[in-house]
């Protein structure tokens, strides 16, 4: 199962995001894997960074724009941070999945450092 995990990223070094990716990724996969009744192996996490063939003026929109056209569009599930209500983009992806009958799950904090 494809995974698409959305997260905020405003406002985060590069360390907050890797750290936080590297817990909610696993989290993901468990989490799909026992909704939806497959084994963890066959979930995967989308790269969704976008890095290449990116505008000289892309904005956050177009980012977004990017983001359901090349993932989004392909994924089974969307798997939102624990703290996704309150990043724009996070809000938008759920209604997007929502309106396209994509599953999402919300994951939970793991403790005081996640």
């Amino acid at each position: 199962m494809k995974i698409f995990h959305s997260m905020p990223l405003r406002g985060k070094t590069p360390a907050e995001i890797e750290f936080s990716r590297s817990w909610q990724h696993e989290a993901a996969k468990k989490a799909v894997a026992t909704t939806f009744g497959v084994p963890v192996e066959e979930c995967e996490i989308l790269d969704t960074f976008i890095k290449e063939n990116v505008p000289e003026n892309a904005n956050a929109l177009w980012y977004f724009g990017e983001g359901v056209r090349t993932y989004l569009s392909q994924t089974d599930v969307l798997a939102l941070a624990p703290d996704w209500a309150g990043a724009r983009g996070c809000v938008a992806e759920k209604f997007v999945a929502e309106s396209y009958d994509i599953p999402v799950i919300v994951l939970e904090y793991r403790g005081e450092n996640g």
